[in-house]
């Protein structure tokens, strides 16, 4: 399985691929994982690649081959979009579908629209972690987020 999930920095990103690493190492997967920075700071163009699998010998996706996109800013999306697939999954955090940043912005933690963004697609029977392999792995302070998130119609 190959998953890209993309977003500008101070997003979590980073921080959301090592939850989804954990939770495939868990499994006991093979695991293989890079990012790229864009300007390496806030505002800037972040990709995370992630092999999940033992037919794999290098981290980076090459375009059109990612299973799953995850883009926590629709403005990215033509970031990312050219990674999937055919018949791949896309998830956009987007104000026209869920919109993960207004939930965490009334609860006055923008920075959890990650975690429940990961929350809601952990809902999906597509998507290849449940709540019982990523809740284990957040910290406490992040459990919350996720479940706002799970909480939500199903996907």
């Amino acid at each position: 399985m190959q998953i890209v999930i993309n977003g500008v920095g101070g997003q979590g990103v980073l921080f959301l691929s090592k939850i989804l690493i954990e939770a495939a190492l868990n499994k006991g997967g093979k695991v293989l994982a890079s990012e790229t920075i864009g300007m390496a700071q806030r505002g800037g163009s972040v990709i995370s690649f992630i092999k999940i699998g033992k037919q794999y010998n290098s981290p980076m996706v090459i375009p059109g081959d990612a299973d799953i996109v995850i883009c926590l800013q629709e403005q990215e999306l033509n970031n990312s979009k050219g990674y999937l697939k055919k018949n791949g999954l896309m998830y956009i955090n987007s104000k026209n579908g869920f919109d993960a940043t207004s939930i965490a912005v009334k609860e006055n933690y923008p920075s959890m629209a990650n975690i429940i963004f990961l929350g809601y697609l952990a809902k999906d029977k597509n998507f290849p972690f449940n709540e019982n392999d990523i809740l284990p792995i957040l910290p406490e302070k992040s459990k919350h987020f996720f479940r706002l998130g799970n909480n939500q119609c199903s996907v």
